[in-house]
């Protein structure tokens, strides 16, 4: 009896020093304060850490090894800098830590196969390996000016979002008993709500901002992963990544036409353009049309002197370069603000609290939703205008309705995002390419369009498969949904507090 409780106190006591050997390796604690744990018996030895670490490097190893067996991995990477100052500066050692490259490995979910990720134009006995960029195969056809302009039925359910945006922010402020007649957010396809597994790449020291060497980070991400040549010689591969990765793939795949070998010539690489440096470039769009303009700035009423009243100790930045996250907290605000008044304009009520003391109606709250869609965002008729205004005053009022167009634009597509509304991304982006045309943003727009024209050329089969991976969901909850990219940064945010931390303790 003595034996077993002292057997079963000596496990409960490994247990716990494994616990807060591992609790002191995530916090970073310096190694004299782990040596003293270590002498008090409160944790165990270096050796010991530095053998369980390398047990789990091999496990994590072994599972990557097997992902690409399965030809139903995707992958994605971006640059991780990171400016450390060294000890000691020599002719080798820098005064800075060159950057590196942090990738992800996700498993393809929500009922694809791998029949549907077969590459377009090869089937499983041709010996053909004539690269699909070359005159001898058939590509898709590049986009025009007319495959930017959105169609009727696009057009139809992005003001449907719109409507539903409206009604979201009126019932949150209004009438939150009404939330549950809200229903999910209108699109034509929905990525079934499931939690995302992904797996972490480990770094490679190779700046992906050249060819060359993205093409030593895709070899390197393949070989992690186990991905052969004989499966890259009958399926697609989806790379997600930024702008800056799409532009390098893109040439990789323009400059390896005459490789004959389907490894070299990576012809089977998809590019997915990551869904959160989209949004941020939304954002950068709103801010060059209604914030950086100088002759904006004195119009009282405008954007810019709402966003100083949100943020008056960080005028500056609006002015220069405003951060992504001030911009997007902005939009949100302002906009809600907008509704909101709209809705008091409507009604003919003196405030908000007025209007909220008469408990409307899901019927009124739909019946405003639809009012303010049409009179303050969409083009009525000029002879008759809502507001009995002044002439000098129509200006205002029409830059006001093209912002709020504009920015309810922008919340139905991080709304659409975050729901994994695909469809309605899908509908959202085709409106946003003439915006970034007008705003100079022609890579995004070029980008974004070619990609919405190749993913309706590509097999229907293949396209659904891209359509319901192009968003994760961390979380596995109903407004869990975030972009690839976005996961990857935040990826590399862990990796600077983690590394910086141990920098500055060591």
């Amino acid at each position: 009896m003595l034996s077993t409780i002292a057997h079963s106190n000596n496990m409960q006591c490994n247990y716990l020093q494994v616990i807060m050997d591992f609790f002191m390796e995530a916090k970073n604690a310096p190694d004299a304060v782990r040596e003293v744990t270590a002498h008090g018996g409160w944790c165990i030895s270096q050796t010991a850490v530095a053998e369980m670490i390398e047990s789990v490097r091999k496990e994590h190893v072994a599972k990557l090894a097997t992902l690409g067996k399965s030809t139903l991995t995707s992958m994605a990477y971006d640059n991780l800098e990171m400016e450390f100052n060294v000890g000691e500066i020599s002719m080798i050692n820098h005064a800075t830590h060159k950057s590196i490259t942090t990738g992800l490995f996700f498993q393809l979910e929500h009922g694809v196969v791998p029949e549907d990720l077969k590459r377009p134009g090869v089937s499983p006995a041709s010996e053909d390996k004539t690269s699909r960029h070359s005159p001898n195969r058939h590509p898709t056809p590049p986009a025009t000016i007319w495959d930017a302009i959105p169609s009727e039925s696009a057009l139809g359910r992005i003001r449907k979002g719109m409507v539903w945006v409206i009604g979201s922010i009126l019932v949150e402020t209004l009438a939150l008993q009404h939330k549950h007649n809200l229903g999910e957010i209108p699109s034509n396809l929905q990525i079934p709500v499931k939690k995302t597994h992904h797996k972490p790449a480990f770094a490679m020291h190779s700046k992906c901002s050249g060819n060359d060497s993205n093409i030593e980070v895709l070899d390197k991400m393949m070989g992690q992963s186990g991905i052969t040549e004989d499966i890259v010689r009958h399926f697609v591969l989806l790379v997600h990544g930024d702008l800056g990765v799409l532009e390098r793939v893109k040439s990789v795949l323009a400059s390896r036409k005459i490789e004959r070998t389907d490894k070299e010539s990576f012809e089977y690489v998809e590019t997915v353009p990551g869904l959160f440096h989209v949004l941020m470039a939304c954002a950068d769009a709103i801010w060059r049309t209604y914030i950086e303009p100088k002759d904006l700035h004195k119009d009282r009423s405008g954007v810019y002197q709402q966003f100083c009243d949100l943020y008056p100790k960080k005028q500056a930045k609006l002015t220069l370069s405003a951060p992504f996250r001030m911009l997007h907290d902005g939009i949100d605000h302002i906009l809600t603000a907008r509704i909101l008044d709209c809705s008091r304009i409507i009604c003919g009520k003196p405030s908000i609290e007025e209007f909220k003391k008469t408990e409307p109606t899901w019927e009124r709250i739909h019946e405003l939703s639809e009012e303010i869609c049409t009179k303050f965002l969409e083009q009525h008729d000029e002879s008759k205008p809502y507001f009995s205004e002044p002439k000098d005053k129509d200006a205002t009022f029409k830059n006001g309705r093209l912002f709020n167009r504009d920015a309810l634009l922008y919340r139905v597509l991080a709304l659409a995002t975050r729901y994994g509304a695909i469809g309605l991304v899908e509908d959202a982006l085709t409106v946003w390419v003439p915006i970034f045309k007008g705003t100079r943003k022609h890579k995004y727009a070029t980008h974004i369009l070619n990609f919405l024209t190749r993913l309706k050329n590509l097999p229907p089969r293949l396209s659904r498969a891209i359509r319901l991976n192009w968003l994760c969901n961390p979380s596995g909850r109903y407004d869990g949904f975030r972009a690839i990219d976005w996961l990857v940064e935040l990826n590399n945010l862990y990796i600077k507090v983690s590394t910086s931390s141990r920098a500055c303790v060591e």
